[in-house]
C-alpha cells in the first residue's frame, strides 16, 4: 500500500502508517510555502539609448522560502538585465524582462527603447555646442570662463574644463553641464 501526502499549507506533522498488528513507523513532514506570485515595480517602461533602471521584484507571500529571482531579457542587443535587476537601455526597440522565481512563477516588463538622436547644434547662454564626427564643439565656453563637464551615461567624468573641442568620443550617449544646465547628446 502507498501513502499519499498533499501538502495543504505550510507547517510541520508528523504522518504515522500502522498495520493490523500494531507495527508503526513515522515520518516528520515539512511543508515549505513556494512563491505563487511576482509582483514588479514595473510592467511598462520607456527609457532613452544608453539610459539605466532598475527594477524591483516582490516574491509573494511574504513567508515564501525561497525568494531568490533570475532575470532575463528577451533580446540582449535591446536592452540587458543583471542579477540586481538593473536594465541598460542599448538599443532603439522593444524587449521583455522577465523575473523568474526558483519554482518558475515569472512576471514581466515590456521595454521600449527610444533612439537618442545626435544633435547637430544647441545654443544656450551664448554657447553653441555641436558634434562633428567623434568630436565635441563648444564655442564660447573659455570666453565666458564656464566650466564643461561631461559624462558616461553611467556618470563617469569623461571631460571637465573650458577647451572648445573634446576629441576621440566613442559612439554612444552622453551628458554634458556647462554651468546649472545639462543636456543629452549623442556621439554616432
Amino acid at each position: 500500500m502507498n501513502g499519499v501526502i498533499t501538502a495543504l499549507k505550510a507547517g510541520t506533522c508528523t504522518i504515522t502508517a500502522s498495520t493490523s498488528t500494531g507495527i508503526t513507523a513515522s515520518c516528520n513532514v515539512t511543508v515549505i510555502q513556494t512563491a505563487e506570485e511576482i509582483i514588479l515595480s514595473e510592467t511598462v517602461l520607456e527609457l532613452d539609448e544608453g539610459e539605466m533602471f532598475t527594477l524591483t521584484a516582490t516574491v509573494m507571500p511574504e513567508d515564501a522560502a525561497d525568494k531568490s529571482i533570475s532575470w532575463s531579457s528577451s533580446d540582449n542587443s535591446i536592452a540587458t538585465v543583471d542579477e540586481n535587476g538593473t536594465i541598460t537601455a542599448i538599443h532603439a526597440g522593444a524587449a521583455i524582462i522577465t523575473a523568474t522565481a526558483h519554482n518558475g512563477i515569472s512576471a514581466s516588463c515590456q521595454v521600449t527603447i527610444k533612439e537618442i538622436v545626435g544633435i547637430n547644434s544647441i545654443e544656450t547662454d551664448n554657447i553653441r555646442i555641436s558634434v562633428e564626427g567623434n568630436k565635441l564643439l563648444i564655442d564660447g565656453a573659455s570666453k565666458l570662463n564656464c566650466r564643461v563637464m561631461l559624462y558616461s551615461i553611467d556618470g563617469r567624468v569623461i571631460y571637465s574644463g573650458n577647451d572648445e573641442v573634446i576629441e576621440s568620443l566613442s559612439p554612444g550617449i552622453y551628458i554634458i553641464r556647462i554651468g546649472n544646465k545639462s543636456m543629452k547628446i549623442a556621439i554616432r
